[in-house]
């Protein structure tokens, strides 16, 4: 039998406390004492000073148990933990003892209860738990446990290391609360859209390598200006919300909503097509329109939808910028609408006689356009060529455009345009030229347009904006204004078909 050793008996008020020999507790009462050994601790000499010192200062508490679950030592830092001193030398460790509850608040029973199932096995173990500390305290704590043996494997007890982590919860839950203000909307609590360009790009990758569909439905609450102008900025905000919670229960679970800007929302749909995109705007439409909102006097709000499917080699600004022009489509064509992308380029423009697109004021046959832009429009010009491309290196310089394509006669450009108001704050357009000589235009052209020199038509396309509506609708002809200027074609009499962009209709609330 393996001899048994005492370290020295220690007062209640010592910062280590052990003891050889005790009469059992109340609770465990045989009637016999029992012996207690404290192999922890070396048997004495000055390598026990360093051990005691060692346990003494560790801010964990740390606890030794027999094989019996009996606690033997019981160090400062469990006192200081718990408020028990060496009243508890000699009891076994319970969760009675330290009134431990799990984390959902629940006590603890002896069933429950895992350290002598993991004494038996020798295996080592952490968990979780909530104890009372001192004061009637709630602490956070892990529990670390560690069976020991000697060199002949046989089963001295273990140690038992407590940790307070009751701080690095506070810390979690703080930084749960900034992930939560850094990704979600703090109005309709659903992503904001920081988060949705982030899992946008993310979207479109995945998407594109395992060659799934993926869509995306954009939605625009209709009139929400007359909402805020009627009913007050308080309850346009609780239109806001209720619109976003309307959304949340058409999205499945691998589906993402955000709230864009505004009364702007989107709502990536994973693993979908764009027909089944569009039957579930529609579903999402239709219910909105017939809800009577309680906020509003039982009034019922609508909203225009935009959608669009992923294309092979898309990118995220291509797939976002199609559903916006199709959300753009459903407001021109009166509000409350479904409006699909692929519908709105599936069909090919009608050709007039002459073989231009009926499109073309000018007559002029220009390059297809990929996708509608937000502004077109046609000039004829007097100044020849020569002199007017200069001119356009001056608006490249002026407005620092990033040149990304250059062709005979095309040129592509990308420009960020300040807002007047804030110059810090921009906005992204595709700005893109097309010009064609004169004298290869169609005879009816050059009858109509006698003294022009060459044609020229601008297109403008935007790209993912923070910017709302009529903030994007007036940059963009600012920018126009700015090119006519530049390039001396402000006069009216070279402007030969104007585009008149959408704005809002007079409001129904």
């Amino acid at each position: 039998m393996e001899q048994l050793v005492s370290a020295p008996l220690r007062n209640s008020g010592s910062s280590f406390m052990s003891q050889a020999a005790f009469q059992p507790d109340a609770g465990n009462n045989t009637g016999e004492a029992f012996t207690i050994p404290s192999h922890p601790l070396p048997p004495g000499g000055p390598a026990a000073s360093f051990y005691q010192a060692l346990l003494d200062n560790l801010s964990q508490g740390v606890i030794f148990l027999d094989q019996n679950c009996r606690i033997t030592a019981w160090n400062m830092g469990m006192e200081q933990l718990t408020g028990l001193g060496s009243s508890v030398l000699g009891r076994r460790f319970s969760p009675g003892l330290l009134q431990l509850r799990n984390l959902q608040g629940e006590p603890l029973n002896e069933i429950q209860w895992p350290v002598q199932q993991w004494l038996q096995n020798r295996s080592p173990n952490c968990d979780q738990y909530v104890l009372t500390g001192r004061s009637g305290r709630e602490i956070q704590v892990e529990l670390g446990f560690h069976p020991v043996a000697n060199s002949a494997s046989e089963l001295l007890g273990a140690v038992v290391i407590v940790s307070d982590t009751s701080a690095q919860q506070e810390l979690q839950k703080q930084l749960n609360d900034l992930y939560a203000i850094a990704v979600l909307d703090p109005l309709t609590q659903v992503a904001n859209r920081a988060e949705f360009e982030r899992l946008l790009d993310e979207y479109v990758r995945t998407h594109l390598a395992i060659g799934l569909k993926c869509s995306i439905i954009i939605a625009d609450l209709d009139f929400f200006k007359q909402i805020n102008d009627n009913f007050g900025h308080h309850i346009g905000d609780q239109a806001l919300i209720a619109f976003a919670q309307h959304l949340k229960q058409f999205i499945r679970s691998h589906d993402f909503v955000a709230r864009y800007g505004g009364e702007e929302f989107v709502i990536l749909c994973a693993n979908c097509d764009e027909n089944s995109a569009v039957q579930r705007a529609e579903e999402m439409r239709s219910v909105l329109a017939m809800t009577p909102q309680v906020a509003l006097s039982g009034k019922c709000i609508t909203a225009s939808f935009g959608v669009s499917e992923l294309i092979p080699d898309d990118t995220a600004t291509g797939l976002f910028v199609r559903a916006d022009r199709a959300l753009l489509k459903a407001k021109e064509l009166g509000r409350n609408r479904v409006v699909a992308a692929s519908l709105m380029t599936a069909s090919s423009p009608d050709v007039e006689d002459d073989g231009a697109p009926s499109g073309a004021a000018s007559g002029v046959q220009w390059r297809p356009l990929t996708t509608d832009p937000m502004l077109c429009e046609e000039f004829w010009s007097p100044t020849p060529l020569v002199m007017m491309l200069e001119k356009v290196r001056g608006f490249i310089e002026e407005t620092g455009a990033e040149i990304l394509r250059i062709e005979d006669g095309f040129a592509g450009l990308r420009i960020l345009f300040p807002d007047p108001q804030r110059p810090s704050r921009k906005l992204s357009f595709h700005f893109e030229l097309d010009l064609a000589p004169a004298e290869n235009a169609p005879d009816k052209s050059r009858i109509a347009y006698p003294k022009s020199k060459f044609f020229l038509r601008v297109s403008m396309y935007q790209e993912m904006s923070r910017w709302n509506r009529e903030l994007r609708e007036d940059a963009a002809l600012r920018l126009l204004h700015l090119f006519l200027g530049l390039t001396a074609l402000g006069n009216p009499e070279f402007h030969i078909k104007r585009l008149v962009m959408a704005t809002e209709n007079k409001a129904r609330y």
